[in-house]
C-alpha cells in the first residue's frame, strides 16, 4: 500500500486545483486559483453553520433544557455599545500588555467552550447513529445533580454516552489546536461555536432583527473604516474566533508561520440568527399546509451568498480590509423586506414572535 504524506496530498490537490479551478477563477477575476480555492472554501464554510443551526433552531434541545429567551429591543439596541466597549478593551489590552500573555489565557477560555460546543453539536447526529444501529441502551441517561437543604438545586447535570464520547472528540480537538495552533482544529470550533449560537439565539420579532442588524451594520462600517481598531484585534487575536483557510495548499502546517484569508465569525452568526429566524416564520406559515415552504429562509440565505461574494470580491479588487456586514445585512434585510412586500405579508412578518410561538407549543404540550 502506497504511503500517504503530507507532499502527495499537496500535490494531488495542486493538481486539482490546476486543473478544475482556473477556468472558474478567471471567469472571476481572479487570477490566482489558490486564492480562488480559498474563497470558496469560506464561503461554504460559513453557509454549513448556517443551514444546521437555522434547522437546529426548530427543535427544541434535546438534553432538556429550554432555550435562551428572546432578545428584547433594548438588548438588541444596546449590543452594538457593548461590542464596541470589548473591543476597546481588547485593543487596549494589546497595545498595553502585548498579545502573547493575553492569547495565552484566551486560548485557555475558547479552548474550553470550544470543546463544549464541540460536544454539542457533535451528540445530535450521534446519538441518531447509535439509535439506527439499535443500540439505544447506550443511550440511557445518568444525572448528577448537588441540592441544598433537598430543595435548591445548586448543580443539575444529564448525560449520556452520546455527551461523553462528543465531548472527548472536543476535548482532543482543543488540545490539537492549543498545542499547535492547527488551523483546522480552529475551524472545527468557529464551525461549533456558529452552530450553537444560531440553534440558541432568538431574535423574538422582525423588527428586533432590524434593530440588531442595524446597529451592527454601523458598528462595522465604522470600526473597519474610521479606525485601525477592528483590524488590529482581528489580526492579533489568537482565539479561534475566525475563520481561517490559508492562500496555498501547504494544509498541515502551524497558523502561525501561514497567510491566511480569514472571516469573523460574527458575520456568520449575526446575519444567521436572523436566517434561522425567518426559517421558523417559514415554519409557522406552513403550519397548515402539506408543504414546508421555506420562501422567506432560501431567500435570506441566497441573500447571504450574494452579499458575501460581493465582500469578497470588493476586498480581493481593492486590496484592503471590508466589513462584512456593509454588505450582509443590506443584501439580507432588504431581500427579505422586498419578498415579504411583494407577496404581501409584511403585516404577519412584523406580526410573528418567537415567543408567542413558544407559548403556543407549551400550551399545546400541557394539553
Amino acid at each position: 500500500m502506497a504511503n500517504v504524506t503530507e507532499e502527495s496530498v499537496v500535490e494531488v490537490l495542486n493538481s486539482v486545483t490546476a486543473t478544475a479551478f482556473p477556468t472558474l477563477a478567471e471567469f472571476s477575476g481572479i487570477k490566482d486559483a489558490d486564492i480562488f480555492v480559498a474563497y470558496i472554501a469560506l464561503l461554504l464554510m460559513a453557509l454549513i453553520p448556517i443551514y444546521i443551526g437555522s434547522h437546529w433552531s426548530l427543535s427544541p434541545k434535546k438534553d432538556g433544557n429550554d432555550k435562551e429567551p428572546p432578545l428584547t429591543t433594548k438588548e438588541a439596541a444596546m449590543f452594538p455599545l457593548y461590542a464596541s466597549g470589548f473591543l476597546l478593551g481588547l485593543y487596549a489590552i494589546f497595545k498595553i500588555f502585548g498579545k502573547d500573555y493575553i492569547n495565552f489565557i484566551l486560548s485557555i477560555y475558547f479552548v474550553l467552550i470550544g470543546a463544549v460546543s464541540i460536544g454539542h453539536v457533535l451528540t445530535r447526529p450521534l446519538r441518531n447513529i447509535i439509535q439506527f444501529l439499535g443500540l439505544g441502551r447506550y443511550l440511557t441517561a445518568y444525572k448528577l445533580s448537588l441540592t441544598r437543604n433537598e430543595e435548591v438545586d445548586l448543580f443539575n447535570l444529564t448525560f449520556d454516552y452520546s455527551n461523553i464520547f462528543s465531548l472527548l472528540v472536543g476535548s482532543v480537538v482543543g488540545a490539537v489546536y492549543f498545542k499547535h495552533k492547527q488551523w483546522m482544529a480552529n475551524n472545527l470550533f468557529g464551525l461549533s461555536l456558529c452552530i450553537c449560537g444560531i440553534e440558541s439565539v432568538s431574535l423574538g420579532t422582525y423588527k428586533i432583527g432590524l434593530i440588531l442588524l442595524g446597529g451592527l451594520f454601523l458598528y462595522d462600517i465604522f470600526w473597519v473604516f474610521g479606525t485601525d481598531v477592528m483590524v488590529t484585534v482581528a489580526t492579533s487575536f489568537d482565539a479561534p474566533v475566525k475563520l481561517l483557510f490559508p492562500k496555498d495548499l501547504a494544509f498541515f502546517e502551524s497558523s502561525n508561520s501561514r497567510s491566511f484569508f480569514l472571516l469573523g465569525l460574527g458575520d456568520i452568526v449575526v446575519p444567521g440568527i436572523f436566517i434561522a429566524f425567518l426559517l421558523r416564520f417559514d415554519k409557522r406559515k406552513s403550519e397548515k399546509k402539506a408543504h414546508f415552504s421555506k420562501v422567506y429562509f432560501w431567500t435570506g440565505f441566497l441573500a447571504y451568498i450574494i452579499g458575501l461574494i460581493g465582500t469578497v470580491l470588493v476586498m480581493h479588487f481593492s486590496k484592503a480590509s471590508q466589513p462584512a456586514l456593509l454588505y450582509l445585512v443590506p443584501s439580507c434585510v432588504g431581500s427579505t423586506f422586498l419578498a415579504a412586500a411583494i407577496r404581501r405579508e409584511l403585516p404577519e412578518l412584523f406580526a410573528y414572535s418567537d415567543e408567542d410561538e413558544k407559548k403556543k407549543i407549551s400550551e399545546k404540550k400541557q394539553e
